[in-house]
């Protein structure tokens, strides 16, 4: 089956149409609208050539990195990473480093040639395998570091951000054993006071956060991707962390 340009650009920026609607049945987003999205996007969602282009560049460009920018896995005892790499390489044991968060280093020396063989590739005439190899290494969640390296070369051949997720969203000890619990849920960005710009401050959540507490209650606050920012903001300048009108 051939796939359209549109699909190829679909998948290469994980546009999924398929989504389950608050009824609970299957739902698809309509191509009038993903076009529009895509448009929205910088790129012209009517023309296949210039899509087809872009996607054939970026598949171009994920097989010269050998590594992802980033990758999201859930804590395990092992951990699957797909690796690219020229012809030349795949029989060579490499250096995989991880620096942790904590800045601990732990090493492992992996031939590619072990794991399975996912795909291949030519570029310029020379052939490309992309291996996925197992690191077999125990991590804290966290933002960690993937740097592999040739031995005696201390210029990484490719660098990743390994972030390292909790398997499941925490839940309190009383729901863990089973308890029936009450509480409040709030959307951060709807809370409003007259302290706030109107954004939902996280002096609002604190907040938030004593008084149920006082009550004995569970408070579940959804926080925007604008808060994520905001937070590395706080992180960042402390003194960012009450806003106050006027």
């Amino acid at each position: 089956m051939v796939r359209s340009s549109l699909d190829m650009f679909m998948q290469l920026k994980g546009i999924d149409p398929n989504f389950v609607d608050a009824w609970g049945k299957p739902a698809v987003v309509s191509e009038s609208h993903i076009k529009n999205l895509i448009n929205k996007m910088g790129y012209d969602a009517n023309d296949e050539q210039s899509l087809q282009t872009y996607y054939q560049e970026q598949e171009k460009q994920h097989w010269l990195s050998m590594l992802p920018p980033v990758s999201v896995m859930q804590q395990s005892d092992s951990y699957q990473i797909d690796i690219c790499l020229p012809i030349d390489f795949v029989n060579d044991a490499l250096i995989y480093e991880i620096t942790t968060e904590d800045n601990q280093q732990i090493k492992r020396t992996i031939t590619a040639t072990g794991f399975p063989l996912v795909a291949t590739n030519e570029i310029s005439e020379i052939e490309f395998q992309c291996y996925q190899i197992e690191l077999q290494v125990a991590l804290a969640t966290g933002y960690h570091q993937l740097n592999v390296y040739e031995r005696g070369n201390d210029e990484p051949l490719a660098s990743m951000s390994f972030i390292i997720t909790p398997d499941a969203c925490f839940k309190p000890q009383e729901i863990e054993r089973g308890k029936k619990i009450w509480g409040t849920s709030v959307q951060l960005y709807c809370v409003k006071s007259k302290h706030n710009w109107g954004i939902g401050d996280f002096t609002d959540l604190k907040f938030l956060l004593k008084n149920t507490a006082a009550h004995g209650e569970i408070l579940s606050a959804s926080i925007l991707f604008m808060h994520f920012l905001l937070l590395i903001l706080i992180m960042l300048a402390p003194t960012v962390l009450h806003l106050e009108n006027g």
